[in-house]
């Protein structure tokens, strides 16, 4: 990109920046380290995490119908080179243009939108890793008559639609959304956050964080542990499936080894607990923007960490920021 012959930053849009400050805090540092601009877009006009930003356009909802035609928009009039959202809804939709070809010279930082829809459809994720031989907590359609379990949305994510059943009597009441069911498992939960090339699709790296307080179905405290246990598994879904970019998974581990429950294909709420113990996935990415194939790196993180989730305010700012 040059205007007047002077070459201009890379620029990457992350969109649905909502609330996750701290995420987007980390990225717009990891990029200024390698002189790439971030721009930040949200369907809100006020979101949170807009503080911590210079640039920002406001989205419509992914649903919209006016969301392709305005984003597109965004990443000409801006040489966007490349597409980054911390929202599910948006991911295959992003992907749906990209691969039309909607959004020339932007790299996609997400798998496709074939592979973004089966993750987020929980049962077809079961289903289709289940014939893949990949060990997955058992995912139906119709209530269990077994105590307790699970019921979520189907399609969904930040724990969506999460109850856990204890008996009949304890049943949620349906309120027309679609559910899936799982048993309740009494093993380890444990947060997987992996880094894979979008170049060629190899795990470059990758944490775990064992879940030690929740509260329906979201992490609050978490406690960094090895890796060892995760990696064939992580290794292995990464192919199976053609992940790309950061990736988040939900994990059970008992006796019988991991059993994987959920995956997003996107940066995962709790991110920056991974960040903190010494897991920068972020270093990976900005990297394969500006230059190149990222090739396998694991991080040194901190083991046996303790990282908590807590409530806070942004500091008073203007709009737009002073120069």
């Amino acid at each position: 990109m040059a205007t007047d012959g002077a070459v201009t930053a890379p620029t990457i849009l992350i969109s649905g920046i909502g609330k996750r400050n701290e995420t987007l805090r980390l990225l717009v540092e990891e990029c200024a380290l390698h002189n790439v601009d971030v721009i930040g877009s949200d369907a809100s006009a006020h979101p949170p995490a807009r503080a911590v930003l210079q640039r920002f356009e406001q989205l419509p909802m992914a649903d919209d119908d006016d969301f392709g035609r305005h984003y597109s928009q965004i990443v000409a009039e801006n040489e966007v080179a490349a597409l980054l959202t911390l929202v599910d809804p948006e991911i295959a939709v992003i992907g749906d243009l990209s691969s039309n070809g909607e959004l020339p010279g932007a790299m996609l930082l997400h798998p496709d939108a074939e592979t973004a829809r089966m993750c987020e459809d929980k049962f077809a994720l079961h289903e289709e890793l289940t014939t893949r031989g990949v060990a997955v907590v058992p995912t139906y359609l119709d209530p269990l008559t077994t105590y307790p379990h699970i019921r979520k949305h189907r399609r969904g994510s930040r724990s969506s639609g999460f109850a856990v059943v204890g008996s009949p009597e304890d049943a949620p009441p349906v309120d027309g959304g679609e559910y899936v069911f799982q048993p309740f498992h009494r093993g380890q939960h444990y947060c997987v956050d992996a880094y894979f090339s979008v170049r060629s699709g190899a795990l470059v790296d990758f944490c775990a964080k064992e879940v030690l307080a929740k509260q329906h179905g979201e992490s609050h405290l978490l406690r960094s542990v090895p890796r060892d246990q995760f990696v064939d598994l992580v290794r292995s879904v990464g192919q199976e499936l053609a992940l790309r970019g950061i990736v988040n998974f939900d994990v059970y581990g008992d006796d019988d080894g991991p059993t994987l429950m959920e995956i997003n294909c996107r940066i995962g709420g709790n991110y920056p607990a991974a960040h903190a113990i010494g897991a920068n996935l972020l270093r990976h990415l900005v990297r394969e923007v500006i230059d190149g194939e990222a090739k396998e790196d694991f991080s040194n993180y901190d083991v046996d960490r303790y990282v908590s989730k807590f409530i806070g305010f942004t500091a008073p700012y203007s709009w737009p920021p002073s120069a």
